[in-house]
């Protein structure tokens, strides 16, 4: 199962998810919560890239850019997984 698969059947974040996530961008420090916090799931934006998000009870969205539209089952998943298609992570 790839990375991104494993984000998207992910029900919650959680830190082995995270620490999926830093092996994959090749960051050999502690992660930050990108998988629980929108806002560390921003910082794995590409700069100067759009990037949104919506919540709707049971089912969050997240766009990065014109190509990441993705939807997860939570908004900090949903933005987590966008940034790193966006990124070219498969």
């Amino acid at each position: 199962m790839t990375l991104i698969e494993r984000l998207r059947a992910a029900t919650e974040g959680s830190r082995d998810l995270d620490y999926a996530v830093a092996e994959h961008i090749r960051r050999k420090t502690v992660p930050l919560d990108w998988t629980t916090s929108i806002d560390d799931a921003a910082a794995l934006v590409p700069a100067t890239t759009f990037w949104g998000i919506g919540y709707y009870p049971g089912e969050a969205c997240a766009w990065v850019g014109c190509e990441a539209n993705v939807d997860a089952a939570t908004p900090a998943l949903a933005l987590c997984i966008a940034a790193l298609m966006a990124q070219g992570i498969k």
